[in-house]
């Protein structure tokens, strides 16, 4: 997609799959092209996918196409396949390769565990691991585990691991020269610093999730795509300067109005190893159907979002914040969740169930029949205005603001109304 929004196809056709044959309709059928990353010195532009081979099982890949040094174009000049690093690996839908990223002559890549959750704990496969290879598929010799191969030999998996020990490391990101990443777990999601040559321990459990993360989103509602703007280019606000954005991709098959795509804003401490800040909503999806969000990336004059699904009407698009200063809008940035959302976390729902909406347990059930029947006694009994007085005789807020609003209670004489 070009600056005046043509759209044109860059590559199709470079690798084979048929996921309903091999695995047949899947709630969760998450396979086939997952990254794409670009190197502007080379004009590179890397994509990572899933594809069966000739056997008909799934294997991860990356294919580099050649474009055009800074500015790209529209159509690949040529392109390699870095095949051989994974193609002793099976892979699976939903845990396949992920995203990637350059940074100088190094290409960096996440791999998830192919539902194979103890292969990412070992050093002889690809699977469950962040790799460093150069910008021509090799291993990079300062890697953590790399021993040179015999002439002749393929190189080992280990010589391309940089980080292992993981599940679905679906967001990688370098911010001041720190690795970051966003995982996907059963049941949590987790974002976390990562380091050289470290295991970072998922063993199948959430409890392995939750270790050493930095932030858990739980319930996991799918953490993806991680990205840190710098400020440098000045697209959005001075407040974001320094901040996170974080993508949660929601619910693919269902839209589950407590957990919609959003993404997520927050501020990490680099001296401190710690977030600063509770993760905020800077974007929610507010549509009423069924989407997913996949990507986040800022860019010279705004914030990039992509979707997953098309709209409706079998439009797909790709969407972008930037500032307006002056307009008003109708939905502000940040503003506060739903009241559905609101009246489960800091209302009645927090401790109480209200008629079929999942609230809390600690209270009461506030079913109006039953409530009644256990208020109304209460209400007309001298032990509930002995409790009025002794909260009158509180000289401190916030009982003084309500006292008018008790004397009104101690004056009703009737339940209508």
């Amino acid at each position: 997609m070009t600056n005046d929004r043509t759209v044109s196809v860059f590559a199709k056709d470079f690798f084979q799959l048929d996921p309903i044959a091999a695995y047949g309709v899947s709630p969760s059928l998450e396979v086939g092209l997952a990254g794409i990353c670009l190197q502007p010195d080379h004009g590179y532009v890397f994509v990572t996918f899933a594809y069966q081979d000739a056997a008909g099982i799934l294997r991860n890949n990356v294919v580099r196409f050649q474009s055009k040094p800074e500015v790209f174009s529209t159509a690949p000049e040529s392109q390699i396949a870095f095949t051989q690093v994974f193609a002793a690996d099976e892979s699976h839908p939903s845990h396949q390769i992920g995203h990637c990223q350059t940074q100088g002559d190094y290409l960096d890549v996440s791999v998830g565990d192919g539902e194979q959750p103890f292969e990412g704990q070992r050093l002889d496969t690809t699977l469950g691991k962040v790799l460093r290879l150069t910008l021509d598929g090799d291993p990079v010799p300062e890697n953590p585990f790399y021993e040179a191969a015999e002439p002749g030999e393929p190189d080992r998996p280990a010589n391309y691991i940089w980080a292992y020990g993981f599940r679905n490391p679906f967001g990688l990101k370098i911010a001041q020269d720190r690795f970051f990443v966003s995982e996907n777990g059963t049941d949590v999601d987790k974002f976390m610093e990562i380091e050289e040559g470290r295991n970072h321990l998922w063993n199948g459990s959430d409890r392995s999730i939750a270790t050493n993360a930095a932030f858990l989103q739980s319930p996991g509602t799918g953490v993806v795509q991680v990205d840190f703007y710098t400020g440098d280019s000045g697209a959005l606000p001075p407040r974001y300067e320094g901040k996170f954005f974080m993508v949660i991709s929601g619910n693919p098959i269902a839209l589950k109005k407590d957990s919609p795509p959003q993404v997520l804003v927050f501020d990490y401490g680099f001296e401190e190893n710690r977030l600063l800040s509770v993760p905020e909503t800077f974007l929610r999806y507010r549509g009423k159907h069924n989407q997913v969000l996949a990507g986040v990336q800022t860019g010279p004059d705004g914030l990039y979002i992509v979707p997953l699904l098309p709209d409706p009407s079998g439009r797909s698009a790709i969407f972008k914040i930037q500032p307006a200063p002056g307009h008003r809008h109708s939905l502000v940035l940040g503003e506060d969740a739903a009241p559905h959302i609101l009246l489960r976390e800091k209302s009645c729902l927090g401790c109480h169930t209200i008629d079929d909406k999942t609230g809390g347990r600690i209270g009461p059930e506030l079913n109006r029949q039953l409530l009644e029947q256990r208020l109304n006694p209460r209400l007309d009994s001298a032990v509930y205005l002995q409790e009025l007085d002794r909260v009158d005789s509180l000289n401190r807020e916030p009982f003084n603001a309500f006292k008018a609003a008790r004397q009104e209670l101690r004056e009703k004489t009737g339940r209508t109304g």
